[in-house]
């Protein structure tokens, strides 16, 4: 029987992070299955098709809003509130995927996604209006809800503990991998690194949303002390867009990219950043705390040694595709890099042991999973 699903595609509209990502690729393996008719709510509309459309300024204005709004989070919601319900009511969903924490108000079983706890754990690293919707609103939320899915294990056991949730009803779901992420011969990447003005193994990449979890500091500090001809020859190239609380570390970027062996790209489109990523000579992660780790993995199938946290999920994704140093050892993530940069065996046995790492998370799976979780909940 043809489950029908609602889910919650809003973040579709903005340039694509992590839940972005999750709610595209996810959505697109379900799709191909064939026995899941979905409605994606996008804040304004309801639509058949999952469309991501960033709209223009979108990103800056959202920014903008939340600085001189007081409970924008909120404001927004309730505005979406009636629009939310309108369309299910029309399409009478079997079930309600909230891929983004806190759910609308539904009528049938409800499935909500809890990405990590970094909220939790790490409360300075959000904007307050943030934090005070979150706790507000997603322990109920999780409360009424039928079923909890996380990213990881690692997650799955935070969640249990902190909010008393039954067991029987949370699962991890690992995600999955882009195939468009995959090792690159030089010629393949010459077009995309050329906008860029990088060179095919010729620096150390680092991807992720500027923003204190991140710890993109530890890497900038940790770089600024390897060896001058190394920084030289081989800059740390950093991607990704603004995020919140980040003064700190675009003040490290902008005095890396004057001392000469920094490049910040920003924002980089999805179709550039698998010949991005496949160019790099070393992938560097030391995030403080994650829910999966997505770009880790996207290193990984791209053939890309990596160094990354040996704290959170990390290992549990990373396995043994990894080398792992604590987040806040700057030293010892120094001499990591340095080691690295100039052992070619074991670079090589890092990109053998990522690569078959990272053939254990695909898409496919993720669907095949998450369906299994609506199909229960929905008794469908």
């Amino acid at each position: 029987m043809t489950l029908r699903l609602a889910v919650n595609a809003v973040r579709l509209r903005s340039p694509l992070t992590g839940i972005g990502q999750y709610i595209r690729h996810l959505m697109a393996a379900i799709e191909a299955r064939g026995d899941v008719d979905i409605r994606y709510f996008y804040g304004t509309h309801w639509a058949r098709r999952a469309v991501v459309s960033p709209i223009p300024m979108e990103d800056t204005a959202n920014r903008l809003i939340k600085r001189v709004v007081p409970s924008s989070y909120v404001l927004m919601r309730l505005v979406q509130r009636p629009v939310f319900a309108a369309g299910a009511r029309a399409a009478r969903p079997h079930v309600y995927h909230e891929p983004n924490y806190v759910p609308f108000p539904f009528r049938g079983p409800t499935v909500v996604t809890i990405h990590d706890l970094s909220f939790v754990h790490y409360p300075e690293t959000h904007p307050k209006d943030r934090l005070a919707y979150l706790n507000r609103y997603l322990p109920p939320a999780l409360k009424a809800a039928a079923h909890v899915v996380t990213d990881s294990h690692e997650v799955r056991r935070e969640a249990i503990a902190h909010f008393g949730l039954d067991p029987a009803r949370t699962t991890a779901i690992h995600l999955g991998v882009d195939r468009a992420y995959g090792p690159h011969r030089e010629a393949q990447c010459r077009e995309a690194l050329g906008r860029y003005g990088l060179r095919h193994g010729g620096y150390v990449l680092s991807v992720g949303t500027l923003e204190p979890r991140k710890n993109l500091a530890a890497a900038i500090r940790s770089y600024a002390d390897v060896p001058e001809r190394l920084r030289r020859d081989i800059p740390l190239v950093v991607v990704g867009r603004r995020g919140w609380l980040s003064d700190q570390v675009e003040g490290m970027i902008r005095a890396g990219k004057t001392s000469g062996w920094l490049r910040f790209l920003g924002f980089v489109p999805q179709t550039h950043l698998p010949a991005i990523y496949a160019g790099a000579r070393l992938f560097v992660y030391p995030s403080r705390y994650e829910g999966f780790g997505l770009p880790v993995v996207e290193a990984m199938a791209s053939g890309v040694p990596v160094v990354t946290s040996s704290v959170s999920c990390l290992p549990e994704i990373s396995g043994d595709g990894a080398e792992l140093v604590h987040p806040d050892d700057v030293d010892g993530l120094r001499a990591t890099l340095e080691r690295l940069l100039g052992d070619d065996a074991r670079r090589a046995q890092l990109r053998a042991l990522g690569l078959a790492r990272a053939t254990r998370f695909s898409w496919q799976r993720c669907a095949e999973e998450t369906v299994a979780v609506y199909r229960r909940v929905a008794e469908v």
